[in-house]
């Protein structure tokens, strides 16, 4: 009698193999893109998805699963196999672009669209470093009908009352004004200022604080005349958000060019 031949179709192992083959090829495919958006999901990604499609072929590579079958072959591989690598790999840079477009889509609304914010963590950072050092006063400013700047004034001057800060919100419509872009860092009566230490100037520690806590801040200014006091100008939102590390540059309230 004719020995019988096994039936054709894949062992439950075999199934097993080219899931777990497109799963990883899905996160090594997906990292590719995630690096360019996020570094350090990027390289976890590619790094985890590369590891594991090195243990599922020097496995497989390892098995006989070259089965009597009537399908054509190269030499030694199946042509069905490379069909199924070639789908495996389609499926997974299809996911890693879809997932790459959906994170994308997600940065644009960060920066165009969606209102300031501060997260729990930033204001625990704020406080951290300014509870360390000498406490002064700031005002925190803002336009009232500009409801995105209200509401970012009011965040601001929440983390700040946690500190030995004395902190005032005003919404009123003397100088300086608020018609700066962002956040901006203002003094008044700068020919009056007291003569602080260097390492615990007021300016100089609330810009370190900001940039401890990852906070953008658009612009610094000053006036010359008046009593000193020491302003966080809360303006309208800018066009773009956190497109680039927070720089500090000089600017000059409009109302003092006239």
């Amino acid at each position: 009698m004719e020995p019988e031949r096994p039936e054709r179709g894949e062992l439950p192992q075999d199934r097993l193999f080219w899931v777990l083959l497109t799963i990883f090829g899905s996160m090594f495919a997906t990292g590719s893109f995630i690096v360019f958006q996020n570094l350090g999901w990027g390289l976890f990604e590619l790094v985890s998805g590369f590891l594991g499609l090195v243990v599922l072929v020097r496995d497989r590579a390892n098995v006989n699963f070259l089965r009597t079958t009537k399908i054509p072959k190269l030499p030694g591989v199946p042509l069905r196999t490379l069909f199924l690598v070639l789908a495996s790999a389609t499926i997974s840079i299809f996911v890693g672009h879809t997932i790459s477009q959906i994170m994308t889509i997600q940065t644009a609304v960060t920066q165009y669209v969606l209102p300031r914010s501060l997260t729990d963590k930033q204001a625990d950072q704020l406080r951290e470093l300014l509870s360390n050092h000498k406490a002064y006063s700031v005002t925190v400013k803002a336009n009232p009908l500009d409801s995105e700047a209200m509401e970012y004034a009011a965040q601001l001057y929440n983390a700040l009352h946690g500190t030995e800060w004395t902190v005032e919100l005003s919404t009123s419509n003397q100088d300086p004004n608020t018609l700066n872009q962002g956040l901006c860092i203002d003094e008044v009566g700068e020919n009056t200022k007291p003569k602080f230490d260097p390492k615990d100037d007021p300016v100089e520690l609330l810009r370190q604080a900001f940039q401890a806590a990852n906070i953008e801040v658009n612009c610094s200014g000053g006036a010359a005349a008046g009593e000193y006091k020491l302003f966080l100008l809360v303006g309208h939102r800018p066009l773009v958000m956190n497109a680039q590390p927070p720089v500090l540059v000089a600017c000059t309230p409009i109302s003092r060019q006239l």
